[in-house]
């Protein structure tokens, strides 16, 4: 790493000198005058629980002599982000082992499975973990040395473990000078994380996160989206730990550029005026429920006075009105005031929801690309472009190989940021000869420099023509011209009638309602006739002729990743027995499942 170190420049870069999260830490604490790493809720909901480098670092201490008077291993929790949970990794970092999160959508197959896979015997849980974890088979509950729980956890029932104790770690700044000074050299290879991918097409595969890994990835991003930058950033935290995603954004506040506030699924918008960040990172769904919300309410305001053009271009009703006037109101109430930079990552964001945050926000959401298997790093753009996820990173290489007529195809990556292969598996046949590692995306670059993505792989289907497609691309397509729609699953696969299989968004919880309304289904009809009528006259193909209204795609289901990802091939497992049954109607183009779970279809 210290042909690195010459190339870094300003004081959130320097600090990547301490070539790990726990020396990255120890320096941001020594040079940046003990910073405010990160804020939490207090009992009325307000961020006044404040915790400086000093904290975590103190917090780790403590927890290090923990895990090491029980002779302890690697650490797994399931809970939201928590201080506590940051002292954890911490400590665990201090005795060389390594930690790894588990979601508490996880089956419960997964996460024996992941427990077994990682090594781990300490076990760190909320009250929703706490539930979980209640429901492991005894033989692995009598695999842990010590169950600790996460402040506010209550014991409620028989949880089966043979003990569980509150996690109580002090702060104590005057203990920092016995926490050893990482070495370099010695510990640039050592694992500190195992993240695990979501297993949507089989078991799940631990992906072992070097320091070095870190550091190239957090060098990436800085340099391409913060080179220069020399104010902290504000930014909320709400994605669990256990993603790659979220533990690069720990990764920033360490290195001082983030003071982070966390907040939850469920606190998020209502937390959002409270923060007022300046910088946000999220999934696609989370800015897409966001620009939906507004637009129902912008285009019912004035007895319909507002069209949803006037949200997505500059019409004369945008320059006039929602520019200069609606938008700095709506911007206050969202939380968005002082919002400079918006990043999507995990899935390609819907042309739509960018048009509406730019053009009614006045907000340019970039994008960005990158894996569990590359530390979340891949490309990044401060300015970015429509539809791209922005430019190769300065820590990695990006090949596409095997293109098509249109340049399209498979991309293939190397550099330190990219894992050695997963854990327990090995490398398998995801890496050639010389050491790239096949990503299983497809895209293409523009001749800026631009990287496209068309798509995964295994998501390109054959349809009726014999030709393959993207269904993520053609739902994708479908989105954007959607007013009430905000999930779709296409089904093209041994299909003679392209389906496209609809939802109101995971927010939208009353489905019985809806198909029991008829001016509801009418206005869904309609809206299924005018996306259907636009790709015919844009000559896309292929085209749904049929929708099947479903219930939202969630968690809970199975049917989104903890990213909220949609998983398509398991949506379309899920209700293979209804699209066969719908391939021979013919009255309609829109269907629904009533309380039997029966097919109905609906004719205005």
């Amino acid at each position: 790493m210290r042909e690195l170190f010459g190339k870094l420049e300003g004081i959130y870069q320097k600090v990547l000198e301490g070539g790990s999260l726990l020396g990255i830490l120890l320096k941001t604490y020594k040079e940046q005058n003990n910073p405010i790493i990160v804020k939490m809720r207090d009992d009325n909901g307000d961020y006044n629980r404040n915790y400086r480098a000093s904290d975590v670092l103190s917090k780790g201490y403590f927890f290090s002599l923990i895990h090491k008077k029980l002779e302890g291993h690697n650490v797994a929790y399931i809970s939201d982000n928590h201080i506590d949970i940051m002292g954890v990794d911490m400590g665990c970092w201090m005795n060389k082992k390594y930690t790894t999160g588990f979601y508490k959508n996880d089956s419960i197959e997964h996460i024996s499975f992941k427990i077994i896979d990682s090594n781990v015997d300490i076990l760190i849980l909320n009250q929703e973990g706490l539930k979980k974890a209640s429901t492991l088979t005894s033989d692995i509950k009598k695999s842990f040395k010590r169950v600790f729980l996460i402040e506010g956890t209550e014991v409620k029932g028989d949880h089966g473990f043979s003990s569980v104790e509150p996690l109580d770690l002090p702060m104590d700044e005057s203990v920092i000078p016995n926490i050893p000074i990482p070495d370099i050299e010695k510990e640039q290879n050592d694992v500190f994380k195992v993240v695990y991918t979501s297993g949507s097409t089989g078991t799940p595969k631990g992906v072992p996160i070097t320091n070095k890994n870190s550091i190239y990835s957090g060098y990436g991003f800085l340099k391409n989206m913060f080179g220069g930058v020399t104010e902290r950033q504000i930014c909320p935290f709400f994605l669990p730990n256990a993603h790659i995603f979220q533990t690069s954004i720990f990764a920033l506040s360490y290195m001082g550029l983030f003071q982070g506030y966390i907040t939850t699924k469920d606190t998020f918008l209502e937390d959002l005026p409270k923060i007022q960040p300046t910088y946000m990172f999220g999934v696609p769904l989370l800015f897409q429920t966001l620009a939906h919300g507004v637009e129902e309410k912008l285009t019912k305001m004035l007895g319909g006075f507002f069209k949803e053009k006037d949200l997505t271009s500059p019409t004369w009703k945008n320059k006039l009105f929602i520019k200069p006037i609606l938008s700095k109101a709506i911007k206050k109430k969202l939380g968005f005031s002082r919002l400079k930079n918006i990043l999507s990552g995990g899935a390609a964001l819907n042309g739509k929801t960018y048009d509406i945050f730019l053009h009614t926000f006045g907000i340019k959401i970039v994008e960005a690309y990158g894996m569990s298997e590359t530390t979340c790093t891949l490309t990044f753009d401060r300015v970015g472009k429509r539809g791209s996820c922005g430019k190769k990173a300065a820590c990695n290489e990006i090949e596409i190989r095997k293109s098509d007529e249109n340049g399209i195809g498979d991309i293939w990556v190397k550099g330190n940021n990219v894992f050695d292969g997963y854990l327990n598996f090995g490398k398998q046949d995801n890496f050639d000869e010389k050491g790239w590692f096949k990503t299983g995306d497809r895209g293409v670059f523009d001749e800026d420099g631009y990287l496209f993505l068309k798509g995964r792989s295994k998501n390109f289907l054959k349809a009726a023509d014999g030709r393959f497609y993207n269904i993520e691309s053609i739902a994708e397509t479908i989105l954007d011209k959607s007013n009430h729609i905000q999930q779709v699953v296409v089904h093209i696969l041994n299909s003679p009638i392209p389906i496209g299989i609809i939802t109101l968004g995971e927010e939208s919880q009353d489905y019985q309602e809806h198909v029991e309304n008829p001016s509801y289904l009418i206005n869904l009809y309609k809206e299924c006739a005018f996306i259907i009528k636009e790709l015919e006259s844009e000559k896309f193909f292929p085209i749904p002729k049929k929708f099947l209204f479903v219930p939202p795609f969630t968690e809970e289901s199975g049917f989104l990743t903890p990213t909220k990802k949609t998983k398509p091939l398991t949506v379309i497992t899920q209700y293979e027995a209804l699209l066969n049954e719908l391939q021979n109607e013919k009255d309609s183009i829109l269907y629904f499942i009533d309380k039997e779970k029966k097919l109905n279809r609906f004719s205005p």
